[in-house]
């Protein structure tokens, strides 16, 4: 799984409040639930596999992210 992931460089000031309006909207506190929908969100028909299905889902909703969200 790891040969088809690539390493995403930090965030900028811009990107953290970005994250952190969409973390206000959607009634959650993790940024990097935050910060994963944000990288996710760069390239078309991206999935994101997480145990906290229902954060991420919430996040990329407000963000209006096409990202895909399953379950481990």
């Amino acid at each position: 799984m790891l040969s088809g992931c690539w390493i995403e460089e930090g965030f900028s000031e811009h990107d953290a409040h970005r994250i952190g309006s969409w973390l206000a909207s959607s009634g959650t506190t993790d940024v990097v639930d935050a910060h994963v929908v944000a990288v996710a969100g760069h390239s078309a028909g991206s999935v994101a596999y997480t145990d906290d299905v229902e954060d991420l889902r919430s996040v990329a909703r407000v963000a209006d992210q096409q990202v895909t969200i399953q379950p481990v």
